[in-house]
């Protein structure tokens, strides 16, 4: 069936469909291959509580993230919640581990760098998919070189610990 969707009759409205279908083959190979067994492992061999305080640990860096977004895209209820969430865990839930200020009733907002780009009139762009992060679009693809290059994690000094918080992150 790619054979038959793709070539000189493509559609004009996905200039990256034939490198969309190359990745997102690669991802499934990975996915399959690699990606699944390995998170069917983590979720077999490590307890609920400890995969709860991991996803609450990543989440917490990801409503700095919020704030800032809310901020950009003067949403003050978003920055607002998004700034206390993140104090409260980084401070009274273990460097975000524990999940305080949803217990406290404090919302979760997602906002990324390419929704503040969205909220300001910039077009998505073509659909594309890249290896290993999946499916996006040229705007929301800017979230990931800016929003990685400011990652705390990406900061981590030593090596094998920034490298195991990162595989960490993936499997989560």
């Amino acid at each position: 069936m790619t054979a038959c969707a793709s070539g000189p009759a493509r559609n004009p409205t996905d200039p990256l469909e034939s490198f969309n279908r190359n990745m997102f083959a690669l991802n499934e190979s990975v996915d399959k291959t690699v990606l699944k067994p390995v998170a069917e492992g983590y979720r077999a061999f490590t307890p609920y509580p400890v995969r709860a305080g991991v996803s609450n640990f990543y989440n917490n860096l990801e409503d700095a993230w919020t704030t800032l977004n809310g901020i950009l895209q003067l949403r003050p209820r978003v920055a607002a919640d998004s700034l206390m969430r993140f104090s409260v865990n980084s401070s009274l839930g273990l460097a975000g581990v524990l999940d305080i200020a949803s217990e406290l009733g404090i919302e979760r907002h997602s906002e990324d760098f390419g929704k503040t780009l969205g909220r300001w009139g910039t077009p998505s762009g073509p659909y594309l998919v890249f290896p290993l992060f999946g499916p996006s679009t040229l705007r929301d693809s800017t979230t990931i070189v800016l929003e990685n290059s400011f990652d705390p994690i990406s900061h981590v000094d030593n090596i094998r610990t920034r490298n195991s918080l990162t595989g960490l992150r993936l499997v989560d």
